[in-house]
């Protein structure tokens, strides 16, 4: 389900010539810390980053958080009305850290 995401991280890493240490260390400089096998796992789609990682991802790779979470990923997840609205405002960069939070919450809801 999370491939995309997975494949994503992937390119860009490799695109900026990294290694998962050096991922991992720079996580680690904005306060994200992981450990080397749960990037693997991003990478081969078998987690999902959370979404505070994928900022932080954004930033390092100066890109846009949207290009991590396209409308594939995100139309396979049970999304409410208001939480479309939401990810639209998101999209249009208004309120990140409300956004934030409740993707958040609703990942740990998939997750239980």
């Amino acid at each position: 389900m999370y491939k995309s995401i997975g494949i994503k991280i992937k390119k860009m890493r490799k695109s900026h010539d990294y290694s998962i240490n050096d991922i991992t260390r720079l996580l680690s400089k904005k306060n994200e810390p992981y450990s080397p096998q749960t990037i693997y796992k991003w990478e081969e789609g078998t987690s999902t980053p959370s979404i505070y990682a994928l900022k932080a991802l954004s930033e390092i790779y100066e890109c846009s958080i949207t290009y991590f979470l396209d409308d594939t990923v995100l139309t396979s997840v049970s999304l409410s009305k208001r939480e479309h609205l939401l990810l639209k405002y998101y999209r249009e960069d208004l309120n990140f850290k409300k956004i934030a939070i409740l993707l958040y919450e609703r990942h740990k809801q998939l997750k239980v």
